[in-house]
């Protein structure tokens, strides 16, 4: 994916279940997700992570993956951050972009 696509996703989203904000940013031709230190630790998240691209809008964060959703302008407005406890249960925790 070009970096003028990934530009797209880049910005702060918030999530009012958590009350944090986490910034998604382009490095080097990449996506990074950062999130207050430790909060989403019991996620899987915890500071600076890469994203990888796997279709689409949708990323891949170790075993989560983040989903990201389009406007009627065909903007990016959302995402929904995927937490998989493998057999347990999954988690979703969907952020608005700010």
């Amino acid at each position: 994916m070009s970096e003028e696509l990934l530009l797209e996703f880049a910005g702060d989203y918030y999530n009012d279940e958590l009350q944090i904000t986490c910034t998604v940013t382009v490095k080097e031709g990449q996506l990074f997700i950062r999130t207050p230190s430790l909060a989403l630790f019991s996620h899987g998240i915890d500071g600076e992570n890469p994203l990888r691209h796997a279709e689409g809008d949708k990323f891949y964060m170790g075993q989560s993956h983040l989903i990201f959703s389009r406007d009627m302008q065909s903007r990016i407005a959302d995402f929904t951050f995927i937490a998989s406890f493998y057999p347990i249960h999954e988690e979703r925790l969907k952020f608005t972009k700010i």
